[in-house]
């Protein structure tokens, strides 16, 4: 098969996955992809707070102590916002495209013996969360 084919079908792949995450019955799966985007336009600015964790054994304070620019400055086609707060806590700020207006879904340092062994994942705004990303919680408002 060649080249020229093999980009051909791949992209018609890909254009019906997109017509079927934008349909009426892909909405969920455009969810999954739009908060997926998110999570992914974030991985450096998570990356940095590591990083900042690892030489200095403290964890940052905002954005500016790891130079991850303005919560603005991460925006995709559902992201709004991200934040860096006090601790090295990084939130995902989303718009109503990803099914809920202001949805914030939180990663939080996990620190352990003193070494940095990942990111505890959790969000109030997203019941089906565990479907899009597995090691990330649902937890409800007490």
């Amino acid at each position: 098969m060649s080249q020229f084919l093999k980009f051909v079908l791949f992209g018609l792949v890909i254009f019906a996955v997109y017509k079927y995450a934008t349909g009426e019955k892909g909405t969920e799966l455009k969810y999954e992809i739009l908060i997926d985007e998110g999570v992914t336009l974030t991985n450096r600015a998570r990356l940095k707070v590591r990083n900042y964790y690892k030489m200095s054994k403290s964890l940052p304070e905002s954005a500016s102590d790891v130079g991850a620019g303005r919560a603005e400055s991460y925006t995709g086609e559902s992201l709004i916002r991200m934040d860096i707060k006090d601790g090295g806590i990084v939130v995902l700020t989303y718009d109503a495209k990803s099914g809920v207006e202001g949805g914030e879904i939180t990663y939080s340092p996990n620190i352990q013996d003193e070494y940095f062994v990942g990111w505890n994942c959790e969000t109030y705004d997203y019941p089906e969360i565990s479907k899009i990303l597995p090691n990330c919680k649902y937890k409800e408002y007490k």
